[in-house]
Formats: C-alpha cells, sequence, structure tokens
C-alpha cells in the first residue's frame, strides 16, 4: 500500500499510513524512502534514511539515487564510497548519473574498476555516446562488450545498438547487428525486428527493408507504420496507401502515420478525412494534423487547431513555434514560446531552435540572450541544433561578441580559444562550421574565416553552397585571388 500510494504520487498518504504501521521493517522503510527520493522531495528522503534502524544495499542504492538525481555527485560518492555493500546497480546508478551529467571520463572511469557488469552496465554506456551523438564510440561499446563475451546483448542493448548504426548511417553496420541479432534468437521478436526494419528505412534502403518486412513472421502497428512513413517520405505515397489498405486492423498509430503522408505528399484535405475518421484521437493524431497545416502554409488553420487541442505536449508547442517561424510569423512564434514558459513547460530542443532562429529573423538581440541563458539552464546548450541556433542567431542579429559568448569568451577575437570550445560540441555539423565562418567574414574577420574552414575540412566536414558562398567573400576581402581559385 505504501509503495501503490508513492507510484501514484500520493505521499502524505503514504506517509500517513507508514507512520501508523506498528510493523515496520527494512522494507517498509525503503520504500517509504523511495517515494520520497523519486518525487523529487530530498530533505524528507535524508530524514527516512538517517532514521532507518537498519539499512541493506537496496536502501543505499536509493539513497544513492536520490542525490544523483538532485546532482548532488558529493554526497552521492560519500555515501558510496561509504557503503557496506555494493551490487552492480550501485555502480550503475553512478556510471548512468555521470553520463547523464556529460563527465564521460568520469563514467569511464567507474566503469573500468567494477568488478561486476551486467547487460544494464553496457546498455547505459552506449546509450550515453548516443545521448551526445558521439555513435563511433557508442558503436566501440558494442563490440567491445560483444568480445569480451562476458555479457550477452538483451532487447534493450539491441534497441540501444540500433540506434547507434542509424546514427552512424552504415548499412554494412547494421547488416552485422542483424547477423548477430538472428544468432542471440531475436529473429522472431516482433519489437526488434521492427527497430531493424526502422533503420533501414532510416539508413535509405527502402529495398532491403521491404524485403525485411516480408519476412518479419510476426507484424505489429508499429511495422506496418514504419513501412508507411518510408514509402511516403521517398515520394511513393501511392505505395504507402496501398500498404495503408493492406493493414489488418486500423489503429490510431497507422491512421496517424498515414494521415501524415498525406499532409506531407500536399493532399491536406485527405489528411484531415484520416483524422476524422480515428475515434479516439491521441495527442501524436492532434500533433501529426498540425504539423501538416503548418507544413502546407495553413497557418490560421494551424493555429485553431491548437486552440481546440484537448491535451497538449511538449511536441504540440514545438510544432506551433517552429511553423509559425517557418510561416514568416517570428513574432508571433516568440509570444508562444513565452507563454510556453510561463504555464511552467521546458521547451525542447526544437522549440529553443525554431525560437532562435525567430530571434535572428527579426533581429532581437536581447530575447535571443533570454533563450540562451534558458536554454542554458534547460541543460540544451550541448544540442548541435540549438548550438547551430544560438550562433546563427547573434550572426544575423550583427553580434560577434555574443558569437564568442555562445562558445563561453567576451569579444576579444580570441579565435583560438573559441574554436577550442566549439570542438567541444558533441556532434559539429556543416551548419555549425559554416555559421561560425560567415559571422567571422560579416566582421571583416576573413583570415579567421579561411583558419576555420581549414580546420573544419581537416575534421571531414564537407562545404556547402553557403560555406564556399563566405569564403569567397572572405578571399574577396583579402585580396587572395590565388586561393579563390
Amino acid at each position: 500500500m505504501i509503495s501503490g500510494y508513492c507510484h501514484n504520487g500520493r505521499l502524505d498518504d503514504a506517509r500517513a499510513l507508514f507512520d501508523a504501521f506498528q510493523g515496520k521493517n527494512i522494507r517498509t522503510w525503503t520504500s517509504m524512502l523511495s517515494g520520497y527520493a523519486k518525487a523529487g522531495r530530498f530533505c524528507d528522503a535524508v530524514d527516512v534514511f538517517d532514521a532507518m534502524p537498519e539499512k541493506n544495499v537496496i536502501s543505499y542504492n536509493a539513497m544513492l539515487s536520490g542525490y544523483l538525481e538532485n546532482g548532488d555527485f558529493v554526497s552521492a560518492w560519500r555515501l558510496f564510497d561509504g557503503m557496506p555493500e555494493r551490487n552492480v546497480a550501485s555502480w550503475n546508478s553512478m556510471i548512468s548519473a555521470y553520463l547523464k551529467a556529460r563527465r564521460m571520463r568520469e563514467a569511464c572511469e567507474l566503469f573500468d574498476v567494477m568488478p561486476d557488469r551486467n547487460e544494464v552496465s553496457y546498455t547505459i554506456m552506449i546509450s550515453g555516446y548516443v545521448g551526445i551523438c558521439e555513435f563511433e564510440e557508442a558503436w566501440r561499446w558494442f563490440v567491445d562488450m560483444h568480445r569480451r563475451g562476458g555479457v550477452k546483448p538483451d532487447q534493450k542493448m539491441f534497441l540501444v545498438g540500433i540506434s547507434t548504426v542509424i546514427g552512424l548511417d552504415n548499412l554494412v553496420m547494421l547488416a552485422n547487428l542483424v547477423t548477430l541479432a538472428m544468432k542471440m534468437g531475436y529473429s522472431e521478436n516482433v519489437v526488434v525486428g521492427t527497430a531493424i526494419l526502422n533503420a533501414f528505412t532510416r539508413i535509405g534502403n527502402l529495398v532491403m527493408a521491404l524485403k525485411f518486412f516480408e519476412n518479419l513472421p510476426e507484424k505489429n502497428e508499429y511495422s506496418w507504420t514504419t513501412m508507411i512513413s518510408a514509402l511516403s517520405q521517398c515520394g511513393r505515397l501511392e505505395d504507402a496507401i496501398t500498404f495503408y489498405r493492406q493493414v489488418p486492423e486500423h489503429t490510431v498509430e497507422t491512421q496517424t502515420a498515414m494521415m501524415t503522408a498525406f499532409a506531407q505528399n500536399g493532399r491536406i484535405l485527405e489528411a484531415r478525412q484520416v483524422f476524422n475518421d480515428i475515434r479516439n484521437p491521441n495527442v501524436l493524431s492532434w500533433n501529426a494534423l498540425l504539423a501538416g497545416y503548418m507544413h502546407n502554409g495553413m497557418v490560421e488553420e494551424a493555429k485553431e487547431l491548437f486552440m481546440q487541442m484537448p491535451t497538449r505536449n511538449i511536441a504540440s508547442w514545438a510544432a506551433i513555434i517552429s511553423g509559425l517561424m517557418h510561416n514568416g510569423q517570428s513574432m508571433e512564434s516568440l509570444e508562444l514560446m513565452a507563454q510556453m514558459h510561463r504555464l511552467g513547460n521546458i521547451p525542447s530542443d526544437s522549440s529553443f531552435t525554431s525560437a532562435l532562429l525567430a530571434c535572428a529573423d527579426i533581429g532581437d538581440i536581447e530575447v535571443g540572450r533570454q533563450i540562451h541563458s534558458l536554454s542554458f539552464k534547460a541543460g540544451c546548450q550541448y544540442n548541435p541544433y540549438v548550438g547551430n541556433g544560438l550562433i546563427t542567431m547573434y550572426a544575423k542579429c550583427k553580434n560577434l561578441e555574443g558569437d564568442a559568448e555562445a562558445f563561453g569568451h567576451s569579444d576579444n577575437f580570441r579565435w583560438e580559444d573559441a574554436v577550442r570550445v566549439f570542438q567541444q560540441m558533441p556532434n559539429r555539423d556543416v551548419v555549425s562550421w559554416t555559421a561560425v565562418i560567415s559571422a567571422y567574414v560579416q566582421r571583416g574577420r576573413g583570415e579567421i574565416a579561411l583558419e576555420l574552414f581549414l580546420d573544419m575540412f581537416y575534421h571531414g566536414i564537407k562545404p556547402n553552397e553557403r560555406t564556399i558562398t563566405s569564403l569567397l567573400s572572405a578571399i574577396g576581402s583579402l585580396g587572395a585571388k590565388k586561393l579563390g581559385f
């Protein structure tokens, strides 16, 4: 009963029952402790932990999780170091917390000295690197786990491994992973099978995806949804419709996929008809139609739909904020961003990026700085898209000092320091590099722009059209015609 109350957020009822219960044992105390820790009532959790007449490893782990979830690494480490007994869950909790805080070195050091490891340990490590888009390092951990042979991949690990391969966009690695999954007996696992199918479509091999789909021993709504979406995105809408008609039983998921397919191909009326056919549309269905309206430039319809939504989630706000920005209504986009924040919602990476681009569009540096500060508080400053948005916003607002601030520096144009911090971004793409290069070109610092370009080229990033245009401008301003040729 105590655990049930805690699980449903009724902490006061749980405590009343806890206080009235005369037969408390170590499990009773631990249940109350865990309830407080998971609910964020940290002071209450500490009081219960200190008052416990006896403790076991589960009690210690519950308190350890409480410290870590509140970011108190000092207290967590002190408790961890003084635990009379640790199990693999104790070590996993510490490693997971370090990875979430992007303290990769400490996580690796802990992993290396673990006395025992299980599949969860490796899954945590792989997921940690996937979370910061370090897919090569994530794959190295997966291979290392397989080579050591002491731990066998489970379903969760295969799913993380598939996410890694998608990030690497590597068809050969995916084929190897499929072979391993079959050897490990996952050939008929519908969850793993659907994830593999999704990987084939994401990497862009539709032929192999179709073949894999046909050979799936069991197909679920997500399998059908994946194929409908993939065919639509490849411009094969009629094939997507054919697949949709073959679905044994239409669910909200398959209907939403078909609705999205129609909307992405400009057939918004048919998308709306599918939406109307859904008996109980969920928030994903509403979001899909909202995005469809925005995609087709039907801004007023999208705003009206947004107001009609019975429930909204972070993706709903992201869709309306992004849609308004992309349809030239940047001021209203920022107003909705502010409204979202006032309601206590933490913006997503997508919302931060769209809001920053809206600031760049209207040249509002002050609001841009506020969003920059908010993204830092939300822990989104290392997201590559948010980072690109920050650089673009500061560059377009003619504030190179702000560009330097986005890297953690002031206005002294210490480009070596700026580039060094820039290279700490977990996933740098051509957009990031080009934004920085363009910013320096616009400020007449062509020599620094050329240095950055050489560094970009050294890291294997291919320039795009905007990169070349910026470089030609820099070369022209420097009078270095030979470099242009």
